[in-house]
């Protein structure tokens, strides 16, 4: 156990609600007030002390080469498949071998969660855009990467 708090995840520790504003930030903060254990916090605490090997390769390979070739080449393997490369670079491979055949998968649990998501029709828009997003976008720790990149602004 972690006896120091990363600093985007305080909130998460001692949530104050004299910071929050509107009544969906007031309701998140009760929420971790209330709803969250204590062994779970701590689990989220820990786990923001992780790091992502295969991913910090990837980003490594990407400004040792051309950050805006290198992205070309990350976007085409994304869209189009790694097999797509021709002289795709190890890191970019690593990352979408383990990306493309988790282990931790079970495809018969992924169909239930698409049968499930299309008989909620409309309704599961509000929940997942409206709720489970924007209450992430209050977390300024855990969106950080998307300020950074710019991707907030540009319809991420």
């Amino acid at each position: 156990m972690m006896n120091t708090v990363p600093h985007r995840a305080k909130h998460l520790y001692q949530p104050s609600l004299k910071n929050a504003h509107g009544l969906k930030q007031k309701l998140f903060k009760l929420y971790l007030q209330y709803a969250l254990s204590e062994a779970k916090k701590q689990q989220l605490i820990d786990g923001l002390w992780q790091g992502d090997r295969l991913m910090d390769d990837v980003v490594a390979w990407m400004f040792a080469t051309n950050p805006k070739v290198a992205k070309q080449q990350f976007e085409q393997a994304l869209n189009n498949g790694i097999e797509t490369l021709a002289d795709a670079p190890p890191a970019l491979i690593n990352l979408f071998h383990h990306l493309e055949n988790p282990d931790w998968l079970d495809p018969q649990l992924l169909q239930q969660g698409i049968d499930t998501m299309q008989r909620m029709g409309g309704n599961a828009n509000l929940v997942l855009r409206d709720l489970a997003l924007m209450g992430g976008y209050s977390m300024a720790g855990f969106n950080q990467a998307l300020v950074l990149t710019g991707a907030l602004s540009k319809g991420a």
